[in-house]
């Protein structure tokens, strides 16, 4: 057909990265529709400032997910997953009692002077205690996710902590089964655990 290998693994590679941020913003979308009901797509459009989605797909991309300025209550479509392998739950009914046995993880977003930050923590859910974060202008794994869980990991390697059997649970939202996010976890012998996310690979 006259397409190389090479371009048609970037183009699919190209693909993947958008459906793992728009993922994402679809969560935070909805977070900021519950907070700001009326507000206007093209209001949050400026003041979320997404990278890889122009003005108008933006706004396309929120009504064909039922988040135009009419508050939804039953939030049930999901971006477009297409070959993502969710994974199970492994800590549904089990007793959380010690520290690194889980640590749990989510992205926000919150506002200041009339600009959108996005927020990522990584939380040990027996202590409570907030062991990795970021805060940044963009949505990508690069400057959300994989910053917090690096801070994560060296606080515990600074305390000299096993952290090989950590279930990392969070929202399933793409940044959490971006192939750098998964294999700085597999490189670590965690188990990337994310709710509604991806297998691990191999």
């Amino acid at each position: 057909m006259g397409i190389s290998k090479q371009s048609f693994h970037q183009k699919m590679e190209r693909l993947n990265y958008k459906r793992i941020e728009n993922s994402q913003l679809l969560l935070v979308i909805a977070d900021v529709r519950k907070d700001h009901p009326t507000m206007c797509v093209r209001d949050m459009y400026y003041l979320l400032r997404p990278i890889n989605i122009g003005r108008d797909a933006f706004e396309a991309f929120c009504s064909h997910q039922g988040l135009m300025s009419k508050r939804v209550t039953n939030f049930q479509r999901t971006t477009d997953s297409c070959g993502v392998i969710r994974f199970e739950n492994l800590i549904n009914n089990t007793p959380i009692n010690t520290l690194n046995q889980v640590w749990q993880s989510d992205i926000t977003y919150f506002e200041v002077a009339g600009k959108f930050y996005y927020l990522t923590f990584i939380m040990d859910a027996f202590s409570r205690r907030i062991i990795g974060y970021s805060v940044s202008k963009r949505l990508t794994t690069e400057n959300t996710t994989l910053p917090a869980l690096s801070m994560a990991i060296k606080l515990r390697q600074k305390q000299r902590l096993n952290i090989s059997d950590v279930i990392l649970h969070s929202d399933g939202g793409g940044q959490y089964y971006d192939t750098n996010f998964l294999s700085l976890t597999f490189n670590f012998g965690s188990n990337a655990l994310v709710t509604g996310g991806v297998s691990p690979p191999g």
